[in-house]
């Protein structure tokens, strides 16, 4: 049987009333994220594709999101390919862009399936009878992919891959390997687990009863990183939410990456750091790590059950900086308890830290999560995710939900003064690197530009 892989084209927005922009996203499981410059692989598409090629079907990807292609030029290649079933990897705030492409497949007669995560499986019905889509895939898809190409049809998913050493290493030789370069160096997103230790955050929609942690082995690791040397890959993110979920696993994968020429990156959680794990990080060539921040105020971050403290916070980005690495605080803005007073002290918090990079997202209220059923029950949700979705630009999830304190106009000012931080710390930690000033020159006026013209309705 031969499959083919689609990751749609890059998503245009209009810049202002004269043009418009392409903005390169990636479409990985917890979401979409726009990027300005760099291109980031669709590495589950590819695992996938491996997955059923090793089970003996003619395979093809085509990433038009790495190529910039234009839409017809895909549908070209769909139509030239005329596979006995298309996969298409969309994205929540892609989506009304990528179900183009199913439905042109749909027309020429061509099995096809829309593969998406977080919309799905909450709004499968809504999704099926809105946009009236026969096959449609989620969750962790190597096994479940297989129903499809045994006959099945419908909605299909859920479930849990649990041996992840059973996987093969993603499909490079189907993809433009030269095209995916990060600040100026070819780059691959790897995963080193998948499900998290943790599992209990009231605002995220992984939790530990449903997607318990699974860790590869680094003799696993290792042999995707053969094939990336290979492919002169100069810089691998492990993209997954806890590269230390315990110290002698982060040691043992810096230990792995100290045997090869690339640097990386890593998410790590605050409360399992020390200054030797971090020491050892760096030297095997790590060069930034990301902590979940989300807040400064204790009660917050409490609210929420996020199970740090500020102080450990404080410590893990301190030590961070001692070693010499760059950090990057993720912040998540406006859950149900915040006030202007906690917006502050957030504030003033990064500024005491002393990130190198700060990533702030507004709160999304996702369906059947606990922090979700507290602002239905006091009221405070005025635009469900899936109206979201309808309505994305996927330049920023407007602001949906007011808090127990703020209306939407007021959570709209603190988040906007928010942003204006995590502007100005990438302002001031490009300055230093001239060498970076020509890259990063149309992306920060971009990035200015288009906070100036974010949706909040």
């Amino acid at each position: 049987m031969k499959v083919c892989f689609l990751n749609p084209q890059r998503h245009e927005e209009k810049f202002d009333e004269n043009f418009n922009i392409r903005y390169p996203v990636s479409r990985f499981s917890r979401g979409v994220d726009l990027s300005y410059n760099n291109i980031i692989p669709p590495s589950e598409l590819a695992t996938l594709a491996a997955v059923v090629k090793e089970a003996g079907h003619d395979v093809k990807i085509l990433d038009a999101n790495a190529l910039g292609l234009l839409h017809r030029e895909t549908c070209e290649w769909i139509r030239k390919q005329n596979p006995d079933l298309l996969v298409i990897k969309a994205g929540d705030t892609t989506f009304t862009d990528d179900i183009i492409f199913y439905h042109y497949a749909e027309g020429l007669g061509i099995k096809t399936i829309l593969w998406e995560d977080m919309l799905n499986p909450a709004y499968s019905q809504r999704l099926v009878k809105d946009f009236n889509i026969k096959n449609m895939l989620y969750g962790e898809p190597e096994e479940k992919i297989f129903e499809f190409l045994n006959g099945k049809i419908g909605v299909i998913g859920g479930g849990i891959v649990r041996d992840l050493n059973k996987l093969p290493i993603p499909l490079f030789e189907e993809l433009p390997m030269e095209k995916y370069v990060q600040e100026r160096k070819k780059t691959w997103y790897s995963f080193l687990e998948r499900g998290c230790g943790w599992g209990k955050c009231k605002f995220c929609l992984m939790t530990a009863s449903e997607n318990i942690l699974r860790m590869r082995k680094t003799e696993h690791i290792a042999k995707e990183m053969d094939r990336l040397k290979e492919y002169g890959i100069e810089r691998v993110f492990f993209w997954g939410p806890e590269l230390n979920v315990s110290e002698k696993r982060a040691l043992n994968v810096a230990e792995l990456m100290s045997q090869y020429p690339m640097e990386w990156e890593c998410w790590a959680r605050v409360d399992n750091v020390s200054e030797d794990m971090l020491k050892k990080l760096k030297q095997s060539g790590c060069f930034r790590i990301s902590f979940g921040v989300e807040n400064g105020d204790q009660a917050v971050l409490d609210s929420y059950n996020k199970g740090i403290t500020v102080d450990q916070i404080r410590r893990a980005f301190k030590l961070s900086k001692k070693v010499g690495l760059d950090t990057i605080a993720f912040v998540v803005m406006g859950t149900p308890y915040e006030t202007p007073e906690t917006f502050k002290k957030t504030i003033k918090f990064l500024k005491e830290i002393k990130p190198s990079l700060i990533a702030p997202a507004n709160y999304r209220p996702f369906p059947n999560v606990e922090l979700t059923k507290i602002a239905e029950e006091r009221g405070l949700i005025e635009k469900e995710p899936y109206q979201l979705m309808l309505n994305a630009d996927c330049t920023g999830i407007p602001i949906s939900c007011r808090t127990m304190a703020m209306n939407i106009k007021e959570l709209e000012y603190w988040t906007k003064e928010l942003r204006k931080v995590g502007t100005k710390t990438a302002y001031k930690t490009y300055m230093f690197r001239p060498r970076e000033w020509k890259r990063t020159a149309k992306d920060y006026f971009i990035r200015k530009k288009r906070f100036s013209l974010a949706k909040t309705d």
